[in-house]
């Protein structure tokens, strides 16, 4: 028995379905079968079995879907002309799945170039970065050498300041001592 079913909505291409519909093809023994894209809204499928086993197969085509299948009709018809075997329906399958990768990896390879030309200059800036880097290591060991140098002097003038300071007290208490003896007034 040859039958053909017409499926038709708007998400039957891009979903797996013919994937699908061959999967169950080949669970129930179907060894003529085919599923062809036709319009961007329409699949058709071709069977060829025993009766039971294309009854069988009809009750699936109108009950069951791919997960983002959206049917909006499924007409099942008696089919008089050839239908392929399955293993030419799996090569049909195959090059059309071909047809549609190559020019996507032909697209990837020239995206790839181009990532690969981002690469080369990111490792060249990175490259700039570590010698300026370097660069400022060298840059950083002075100013700590400097900084150390500067705090060396800040105590050094801390010191002399508290050495002049205590001498200039020192001067003005002598002073002050000298001035109070001269005009008479007591020292404490």
């Amino acid at each position: 028995m040859k039958i053909k079913a017409v499926i038709t909505g708007p998400a039957v291409q891009d979903v797996v379905y013919k994937v699908f519909l061959m999967h169950e093809a080949v669970i129930e023994g179907i060894e003529r079968f085919a599923a062809l894209n036709v319009s961007d809204d329409t699949v058709v499928v071709l069977a060829e079995a025993d009766e039971d086993t294309i009854s069988n197969f009809k009750d699936f085509l109108r009950t069951r879907r791919p997960e983002h299948a959206q049917v909006s009709e499924v007409r099942i018809e008696d089919f008089k002309g050839k239908v392929m075997t399955l293993q030419e329906a799996t090569t049909l399958n195959t090059v059309e799945q071909m047809d549609k990768a190559i020019p996507i990896l032909i697209s990837m390879d020239g995206k790839m170039e181009k990532i690969s030309e981002k690469m080369d200059r990111i490792d060249g800036k990175m490259e700039r970065m570590t010698e300026k880097m370097g660069g400022m290591a060298g840059t950083m060991e002075m100013m700590v050498e400097k900084q150390d140098e500067t705090v060396d002097e800040v105590r050094g003038l801390r010191e002399d300041l508290g050495t002049i300071h205590g001498e200039r007290m020192e001067r003005m208490e002598r002073d002050i001592s000298a001035i109070k003896a001269k005009i008479g007034l007591s020292l404490d």
